[in-house]
């Protein structure tokens, strides 16, 4: 707590500042496997909140736990991963899909994972999709 004599951390916050650090982050990434590139995006406040909902649903249902691990690391991709305007490339509904992508696309979902988790520090953690889609699955 701040005793008044201006000694507290850091300088005084301004309006600019704060809205700088409100702005949704967008980032370029290169998806050579794919011959192309997507963006990642961090989410916003409204995004945040659908996302939770949905990761709420997921963790309610009847899969085995290993599956919702999966799926909840999908489910954030997909919260995630835009164009260039920031319209997201996929839907809730596409999670499952997301899932049952083979192996060496696993891989790939992995690596744009750990883009997204570095704008979005929330979710599934990485090694459970690293665990999950190691080369004994395949």
């Amino acid at each position: 707590m701040m005793d008044g004599s201006g000694n507290g951390a850091g300088e005084l916050l301004t309006r600019e500042g704060i809205l700088a650090l409100v702005t949704p982050q967008r980032r370029r990434v290169d998806v050579p496997e794919w011959a192309g590139h997507v963006y990642v995006s961090s989410l916003r406040g409204v995004e945040y909140v659908e996302y939770v909902e949905a990761l709420n649903a997921l963790l309610e249902s009847e899969r085995p736990q290993i599956e919702k691990n999966l799926a909840g690391a999908c489910l954030l991709l997909a919260f995630s991963l835009t164009d260039e305007q920031g319209a997201r490339l996929f839907k809730v509904g596409d999670v499952a899909r997301l899932v049952d992508a083979p192996q060496r696309e696993s891989m790939v979902l992995l690596r744009l994972w750990q883009e997204v988790r570095s704008l979005n520090p929330t979710g599934a953690q990485p090694e459970v999709l690293a665990k999950n889609s190691g080369p004994d699955l395949g």
